[in-house]
């Protein structure tokens, strides 16, 4: 999780408690695996109160990315079970529609 985030929702937990959210991830990973990440770096009195949590898929522009961000893209994936591995040259976007519009109805009907 990047320190910003993590500094928003300590600094404004109070606030944050009392408002409608909603919780989604981008990465490498599927289903409960990729949720898990965002129960494990969310504290339980927002997440109690999230009106949804998804997983909206990945997507790599490996041509806006520094040598370091390819890099560590590159090492995650030799160690996932991906079939085809990221090479580090060709952009990568597996992004859901359906679980990103499934996401806004919920935060826009509640």
């Amino acid at each position: 999780m990047r320190k910003e985030v993590k500094g928003f929702y300590e600094k404004n937990l109070n606030e944050l408690k009392n408002k409608k959210i909603g919780f989604y991830i981008c990465c490498m990973r599927e289903g409960a695996e990729a949720l898990s990440q965002i129960e494990n770096n969310f504290p339980k009195e927002l997440l109690g109160n999230a009106i949804a949590k998804e997983h909206f898929g990945e997507e790599f522009s490996f041509d806006k990315m520094n040598f370091l961000e390819k890099f560590t893209v590159k090492m995650v994936s030799r160690n996932d079970d991906k079939k085809e591995s990221i090479d580090g040259k060709k952009n990568i976007s597996n992004l859901s529609e359906d679980r990103i519009k499934k996401f806004a109805q919920i935060i826009n009907n509640t």
